[in-house]
């Protein structure tokens, strides 16, 4: 039969010939036919006819026949002519439809219908009936959707029930997929197919060939000791972000005991590797008065107290050993203790001026007699043996204690430091720092809070003191020298100065940090262990990451109105059709955020790759970037810093994950699809003369608070443009 209308999705519009014409157009068989325009006939294809407003005159039809389009055209009743479409309405007649004729001056519903039966035109893909009103005939296309969007729905006179719906293939071949269609979007979604079997020590991955699941061996798992006692067989990796310490290469838990002094709440070992043995870190002593050498690195918290401290370490002049061990360990060969302190997180930024003191939240004395040292059976470094090292801090005195600025001035854990523990802040960070003292000891005893400085006879003749230094290539932080001065009077509620005698003998110790002191181009991973009379686990931190980027702009009186901008590392980007760009971005994180450095600038936590960073702002968990002058059809990309002197939480959890935003700025792109062409200009027209809502604000390409013919003029005067990111 003739006249027969098929669509399947938005691509495939066949008129004529049914079920068989249609899937020929679906295979690319799709020809050129006579399409009636508003200004006359075109040749063009059946589906560029329609999305231009067109009807599609069927297979084999063309232009050559100039009254293919016209149709009667009635003004006031009677009939005003024989024109195409357009121009009858221009004229402000009404078109008859495709064929109708009539005697111009006569009235025009003579020759009209008088019932239903003499409307039909014998195509059982259309809905015939009479307008009584008019007296004319129409014929309405049969709907075939079934309201699922995962099939394709059309008419096909040779079916029985005349409408057809055939299931959309998501398969894309290939078998480590779960392929189907979203019953919400219609879109196809295929999920990767899940291998995980929940065992660390296998490396699960799916069989292309076979669709199956294979798990292979993780040549890095060992045995791994846990903060509760127990063991399991875990990578590196695994073992150290359970709390765990790992038991080296080929061990298993079968053959070994676990079994720790305290409960460890967070364990930077050395490993038989050598990544993490302390060695080599020299500094020369200058002077009787300041502590000798000292290293620092960042650790995250658990909320839990700590209580002990065990580290790692080497005597690089024999002499210094403790005397059990072959040493002299006396005058001047003798350490007279060791500073312990908690800090801030350390932070590599140069600012101008110099880089910033920070005071210690907390600074112990571990007196030698309190400190237990054993000889590690850990192959030497360089030569030196390592030790460990073993203290209680109810065994140091507290020399410092100072107010955590990351917490409220009047909340009741802002003075982290106590007598016995150091009460860290759940999900926090904090870098600690130690440092081996000669000439100089604080007495006061277990627990004390006011120490009074004494000096000793002993004086360092030379380099005695490292830390293993990891490989450049690790890409761990640079190793630094801190100091710490010791003889200012502190300024700190924390506790009260009228609590300790008159004098110097509480101490101040603003914290810096200067260049690198590594002899050698090396970098430096502390080896320690903290420890912890609490034994239940608190819930696991959160990182820090992106969870939104909106782009925004005002549209007059009718408000503020959002893009939605994708964060993923891949296409689609978010793209930004209204005139001028992005000028307003938010990203939105799952924590409230902080500028690491204490400092928000342009150009540090915040890059563009196109256009100018007006200003950044940050309020609770959302940063704002003003910016203007980004190019048309340009890709800006606004990259946020993620190291530990980048955007971080407030207790100093650097971002992770996506870090980048990429925006296409494409005026006139309404339908977002990266070019600019007539379906924006139908989106735009569809919507003229209707309010700015959710649902039409991008149509409102010139943000003015109106959808009208200036938006028409800046999509036209784009049509051809692309653009899309590197």
């Amino acid at each position: 039969m003739s006249g027969v209308r098929c669509r399947l999705m938005i691509q495939a519009v066949c008129i004529g010939g049914g079920l068989f014409a249609c899937l020929a157009s679906m295979s690319g068989q799709e020809l050129p036919q006579a399409c009636c325009l508003g200004d006359g006939c075109h040749m063009l294809l059946p589906t560029e006819c329609l999305q231009l407003g067109g009807v599609p005159q069927g297979p084999g039809s063309s232009c050559d026949n100039p009254e293919i389009c016209l149709q009667a055209c009635c003004l006031d009743g009677l009939c005003f002519g024989i024109w195409p479409a357009g121009m009858c309405a221009a004229h402000g007649g009404a078109p008859q439809g495709p064929g109708s004729q009539c005697v111009p001056g006569t009235p025009c519903d003579q020759g009209g219908c008088t019932s239903d039966l003499n409307c039909d035109d014998g195509d059982p893909c259309t809905k015939d009936y009479c307008d009584a009103a008019t007296g004319k005939c129409f014929h309405e296309p049969i709907n075939c959707d079934d309201g699922d969007p995962c099939t394709l729905d059309f008419c096909d006179p040779a079916s029985p029930d005349f409408c057809v719906h055939i299931a959309v293939n998501c398969d894309d071949g290939d078998p480590c997929t779960k392929d189907y269609c979203d019953p919400h979007t219609g879109q196809c979604v295929h999920e990767p197919v899940d291998c995980d079997d929940g065992d660390f020590c296998t490396i699960d991955r799916c069989d292309p060939a076979t669709g199956g699941c294979v798990h292979i061996a993780n040549p890095e798992c060992q045995a791994c000791c846990l903060p509760d006692g127990t063991c399991d067989n875990l990578p590196v990796s695994v073992c150290k972000e359970k709390g765990g310490i790992s038991q080296g290469p080929g061990s298993d838990c079968a053959t070994v005991t676990c079994g720790q002094e305290g409960v460890p709440k967070f364990s930077q070992p050395p490993t038989p590797e050598r990544e993490d043995i302390p060695s080599n870190l020299w500094i020369s002593p200058n002077g009787i008065q300041k502590p000798n050498v000292d290293v620092a690195d960042d650790f995250r918290s658990d909320g839990r107290p700590i209580s002990a401290v065990r580290w790692w370490g080497s005597y690089l002049n024999e002499e210094y050993v403790p005397r059990e061990f072959g040493g002299f360990d006396q005058p001047p060969y003798q350490i007279d203790g060791w500073l312990i302190s908690f800090h801030l997180p350390l932070v590599l930024k140069q600012v101008a001026g110099g880089n910033p003191k920070r005071p210690a939240l907390g600074l112990y004395f571990a007196p030698r007699g309190a400190v237990r040292i054993n000889l590690t059976e850990i192959v030497p470094c360089d030569g030196h043996k390592v030790f460990e090292y073993y203290v209680d801090l109810s065994q140091c005195c507290l020399i410092q204690s100072h107010p955590d600025p990351r917490l409220p001035a009047t909340g009741v854990d802002r003075c982290p430091a106590r007598p016995n523990a150091f009460a860290e802040h759940h999900c926090f960070w904090y870098a600690l720092n130690i440092q081996a003292v000669v000439g100089v000891r604080w007495l006061g005893g277990a627990s004390a809070v006011c120490c009074e400085r004494v000096f000793s006879n002993n004086v360092a003749l030379g380099d005695f003191w490292g830390w293993h230094a990891t490989s450049i290539e690790k890409g761990i932080r640079p190793a630094v020298q801190t100091a710490i001065s010791l003889g200012e009077p502190v300024q700190s509620p924390c506790p009260p100065l009228s609590e300790c005698p008159p004098g110097p003998r509480w101490l101040y110790g603003p914290w810096s940090y200067v260049k690198p002191v590594c002899p050698f181009d090396h970098r430096i991973n502390m080896a320690f262990e903290l420890l912890t009379p609490v034994t239940q686990v608190p819930d696991p931190c959160k990182p820090l990451h992106l969870i939104s980027a909106v782009s925004y702009k005002t549209h007059g009186t009718a408000g503020e109105f959002g893009i939605e901008l994708p964060w993923s590392p891949v296409p689609p980007y978010g793209i930004e059709d209204r005139v001028g760009g992005p000028t307003k971005v938010v990203l939105t994180f799952n924590q409230d955020i902080v500028p690491g450095d204490g400092s928000l600038d342009i150009g540090d936590e915040v890059t563009t790759s196109a256009g100018v960073i007006d200003s950044l702002l940050v309020v609770d968990n959302a940063l704002t970037i003003l910016m203007h002058d980004v190019p048309r059809a340009a890709c800006a990309t606004l990259t946020v810093a993620n190291g530990p002197d980048g955007v971080t939480s407030t207790g100093g959890e650097p971002l992770e994950g996506v870090n980048q935003i990429s925006i296409l700025s494409l005026t006139g792109d309404v339908s977002g699809d990266g070019k600019v062409n007539t379906l924006d200009l139908t989106r735009v027209r569809n919507a003229i003369g209707g309010p700015v809502v959710a649902a039409t604000f991008r149509a409102d390409v010139n943000a003015d608070g109106r959808i009208n013919v200036l938006d028409m003029t800046q999509v036209r005067n784009n049509v051809g443009a692309v653009a899309s990111c590197p």
